[in-house]
């Protein structure tokens, strides 16, 4: 019984066997001099580095309470949810496409130049999603990004949903509920310098993307009230 999550191992399931790294601290003796040129035997403790075979259990192999729910899905609707998700996907050079996924809300391919976005998602949930990865396809994986090559696969995941977070507030929806667990998760091992460095790189990606979301959200307006041409039928003679 896991006593933190209070969930049990089913009856009959088998592990999945894994490495897990296991060191342990061995004592060396080492030769040295003293100050008064007499030699001298110290003792070193050092740390080796050990393997082992162990098992562990796939969350469906488990049965018990619930798991908790580190970030609360959206499920609301958004105002010009159309337009906004056309300005959004114009934004990137990624195509947008849409999947059943598992376990993740989409996910940005730099190899075959895709974002993709789970089906059946709330209006919300996916102009979030889609805001997450347009920060990765403009900001992480295109070699002329101004801050491409900085920063770990935590930091790039805290820059995305914060960036997201901000762009999606400023078009009026609040991601607060999912967001800001999100990336608690993520940045928890960030130190306050690079938690400052990520926030200067976060208002960059989302002013960028604001500012060619908004020149989209005009084209398209504009071209919406453009008069429909009816076609000059010429009279048969």
């Amino acid at each position: 019984m896991d006593q933190e999550f209070y969930r049990h191992v089913k009856k009959g399931e088998k592990g999945i066997p894994i490495f897990a790294y296991t060191p342990y601290t061995c004592v060396e003796k080492e030769r040295a001099f003293d100050s008064a040129g007499k030699e001298v035997v110290k003792e070193i403790e050092r740390e080796v580095a050990a393997y082992k075979v162990v098992h562990v259990y796939d969350i469906n192999q488990t049965d018990g309470e619930p798991l908790p729910v580190i970030a609360k899905e959206l499920e609301y609707n958004v105002n010009n949810y159309d337009v906004l998700f056309q300005a959004l996907t114009a934004v990137t050079s990624y195509r947008v496409t849409f999947e059943d996924l598992e376990r993740v809300k989409g996910y940005c391919d730099p190899d075959r130049h895709l974002i993709v976005i789970n089906k059946g998602m709330s209006e919300s949930q996916t102009i979030k999603t889609l805001a997450h990865e347009v920060v990765h396809s403009t900001e992480h994986a295109v070699p002329t990004a101004l801050y491409r090559d900085t920063g770990s696969k935590a930091d790039q995941e805290v820059e995305a949903e914060l960036a997201a977070y901000v762009v999606c507030e400023h078009y009026g929806i609040d991601t607060s509920d999912y967001s800001f667990p999100y990336i608690t998760v993520w940045g928890r091992q960030a130190s306050p310098e690079d938690l400052l460095n990520i926030c200067s790189r976060v208002q960059h990606y989302a002013n960028n993307i604001i500012q060619k979301t908004d020149v989209e959200i005009r084209r398209i307006h504009e071209l919406s009230q453009l008069p429909t041409i009816e076609p000059t039928i010429e009279p048969q003679q």
